[in-house]
């Protein structure tokens, strides 16, 4: 659990979001979050 510093994007296309994560001096990581489906609750 180290501090880190780094950049990143995200951008909605339908019903997702899609992106990436940069850290400084280290890795990359692109991800894709999906709208989940509606429940029905009594």
């Amino acid at each position: 659990m180290d501090p880190a510093e780094g950049r990143g994007w995200a951008v909605v296309k339908g019903d997702e979001l899609r992106g990436m994560i940069f850290f400084h001096e280290g890795d990359d990581s692109e991800f894709v979050a999906k709208k989940a489906e509606a429940q029905n609750r009594p």
